[in-house]
C-alpha cells in the first residue's frame, strides 16, 4: 500500500514538472528556480508520504530486501541470491500403500543463461533429487528441462517465471532429501539437504 501511494504521488509530481516545462516554454520570464523548487518539494513529500489511516504498513523489511530468508522461515529450500531457486514438497495419496511426493521448484528467468536460437532464446537447467533412508538411496530422479522465451526482455525477468513440478511414489516414512539443481550453461547452481515425512493416507 505504501509503495502504491508513493508511486501515485511521484507520478503526479512528474506530470506537474512536465506542465511546468510547457509553461516555461511559453513564458520565458518565469523564474526557473522557483518552479523547480516547487516540484522538488512535491516529490519529496510524495516519497515520505505515509498511507492513510487504517491502511496496513509492512512491518518486516525482509519481505522486500531478503525474500529468500522468508522462504527458509516457511520451511522451504532456497538457493543463494546468484541462483534463487525455491523448492517445496507436498504429498497426496498414491497407488496401493504408497504416497505421491510432489516436488515443486520455481526460479526467475534471470537465474539462467539464455542463448539465441531459431525459436527465440533458450536456456536449460537440471534437477537431481534423491530420497534416502539409513544412507541408502530409495528413489532417485534426474531431469533436464528446456526453457524457451520469445524476447530478450523475458530472459531478465526477476519474478518466479520458471516453474517445475514432478511426482514420485514412495512408501510412508521419513526420508532425507538431497536436491541439486543447476544452470546447464553456467556455473550457477544450488544443492541442499532436508527431511520430509510422508504420511500414510490409507484406502
Amino acid at each position: 500500500m505504501y509503495d502504491r501511494y508513493s508511486r501515485s504521488a511521484v507520478r503526479k509530481g512528474w506530470q506537474t514538472l512536465s506542465q511546468v516545462g510547457t509553461l516555461m516554454s511559453s513564458n520565458p520570464r518565469l523564474p526557473f528556480g522557483a518552479c523547480c523548487t516547487a516540484v522538488a518539494c512535491l516529490i519529496a513529500v510524495a516519497c515520505g508520504r505515509t498511507p492513510p489511516p487504517g491502511q496496513p504498513v509492512p512491518a518486516d523489511e525482509r519481505v522486500v530486501s531478503r525474500p529468500l530468508e522468508i522462504y527458509r522461515d516457511l520451511g522451504m529450500m532456497a538457493g543463494p541470491p546468484q541462483f534463487p531457486v525455491v523448492a517445496s514438497y507436498s504429498t497426496i495419496a498414491g497407488p496401493a500403500d504408497s504416497s505421491f511426493v510432489f516436488v515443486s521448484l520455481s526460479m526467475p528467468s534471470s537465474a539462467l543463461r539464455f542463448e539465441r536460437g531459431r525459436d527465440g532464446f533458450t536456456a536449460e537447467y537440471s534437477v537431481s533429487l534423491k530420497f534416502l533412508q539409513d544412507s541408502a538411496v530409495v528413489q532417485r530422479l534426474d531431469d533436464r528441462q528446456r526453457v524457451v522465451v520469445g524476447t530478450f526482455a523475458e530472459t531478465g525477468r526477476v519474478d518466479e517465471s520458471v516453474l517445475y513440478q514432478n511426482a514420485i511414489a514412495l512408501k510412508p516414512g521419513r526420508y532425507v532429501v538431497e536436491l541439486q539443481t543447476a544452470d546447464a550453461h553456467s556455473s550457477r547452481g544450488f544443492a541442499s539437504t532436508d527431511t520430509v515425512d510422508i504420511p500414510a493416507y490409507g484406502p
